[in-house]
């Protein structure tokens, strides 16, 4: 017999025939088996058959009849079922034989002895790896330190092969920003070779562990939601080539980092020596930046609402004047590409601001 590819319940069935004779022609022959009580599992490990399987697989034998003319045939039968062979491994084997014997009315007896051999075939291990949780980039991931940890689980129903846990990369590093566009060499270099597991020679059931480690990553341009993925193939390969595989894969999801801003402060205005009608005019330069470098920036500006007339006595600006000063301030784009600049621009004119004393102030500010 030779062992099924699924044989948890394996059914075995043969027959065969006992021819017989006598040349006393008026001699009658009983025919008899017993069990030669050796049924062996040949695996090289010197284990001993299981007693329960050793029993079913005895059993299965048949043959007999008595004071039967000579010469003369009777068929032997072997059926039994429901066995579990998957533990044989390729090559191994399990024999057990019977010796049949042929008795005349007389006592004289013959014997003949008929053999079995059960063949295993090579089954496919298995193999589970738990997953990864994955990871999140740091509020500062200018250097962030990513490790993370799991089980590879194996099994191989021939219960004397040894399994070697393997792995390679599934080079499928993606950054998935919406823009298509490629991660750094050097970054996905250090990300991929972050991973590590495997074992050799290992006996079946067992597992061993996978370790992440990577350090000193520079993931500070992740915007929010865009992730980076990548993946391992493990394979176990059994001592007689069969394998079977099992992917383990990581994700890095982005977070939003806050956008950088500096502005050119405003250098300031002197009264004219005839202010009725006075023309104030400056301008600068907002800087912005943002590590996140698919975000796009909006700059906007709001008035701090603190014009202040600075002039030791309390008194209070006039309305429209005031809003005159607050209304001359400009700067803002939308949509824009980080790191940028954009203009500011300070214009008003006829403002009369002869009432200013020496060494007064106006003062007032915008948030941008």
């Amino acid at each position: 017999f030779v062992e099924a590819l699924d044989a948890s319940a394996q059914v075995l069935s043969d027959s065969g025939t006992v021819s017989f004779g006598d040349i006393d022609t008026t001699d009658v022959v009983d025919i008899t088996f017993v069990s030669d009580d050796n049924i062996t599992w040949n695996n090289g490990d010197g284990e001993i058959i299981d007693a329960g399987l050793a029993s079913a697989l005895v059993a299965g034998f048949n043959t007999g009849v008595l004071d039967a003319d000579a010469p003369g045939d009777t068929p032997w039968n072997y059926d039994t079922a429901g066995l579990d062979l998957d533990f044989l491994a390729l090559g191994e084997t399990i024999t057990f034989s019977y010796t049949i014997t042929a008795t005349d009315n007389n006592g004289a007896f013959a014997t003949d002895v008929v053999s079995f051999t059960i063949t295993g075939t090579n089954d496919v291990p298995t193999i589970s790896v738990t997953q990864s949780a994955g990871f999140v980039e740091a509020l500062d991931a200018s250097a962030q330190v990513l490790s993370d940890s799991g089980t590879v689980s194996f099994g191989d129903i021939d219960t004397t092969d040894v399994v070697d846990i393997t792995f390679v990369s599934d080079d499928n590093i993606t950054w998935n920003n919406g823009d298509s566009e490629i991660i750094d060499a050097g970054l996905a270099s250090a990300l991929v070779a972050g991973f590590n597991t495997g074992v050799l020679d290992a006996d079946a059931p067992g597992d061993t562990p996978w370790n992440y480690d990577t350090a000193g990553l520079d993931l500070d341009f992740l915007a929010l939601g865009e992730t980076i993925t990548f993946s391992y193939t493990i394979t176990a390969t059994d001592n007689n080539g069969a394998f079977a595989t099992d992917v383990v894969s990581f994700t890095i999801t982005g977070t939003n980092d806050v956008p950088t801003i500096s502005a050119t402060q405003s250098a300031g205005f002197v009264e004219a020596l005839d202010a009725s009608a006075q023309v104030l005019s400056d301008s600068g330069t907002v800087s912005f930046g943002d590590i996140d470098t698919t975000d796009v920036v909006d700059i906007t500006f709001v008035s701090d609402d603190n014009i202040t007339w600075n002039n030791g006595d309390g008194e209070i600006i006039d309305a429209g004047l005031a809003s005159t000063l607050v209304a001359g301030f400009n700067t803002g784009v939308l949509d824009a590409d980080a790191p940028g600049d954009t203009p500011w621009n300070y214009d008003t004119a006829g403002l009369d601001l002869d009432f200013l004393a020496d060494g007064e102030t106006i003062t007032f500010s915008y948030t941008i």
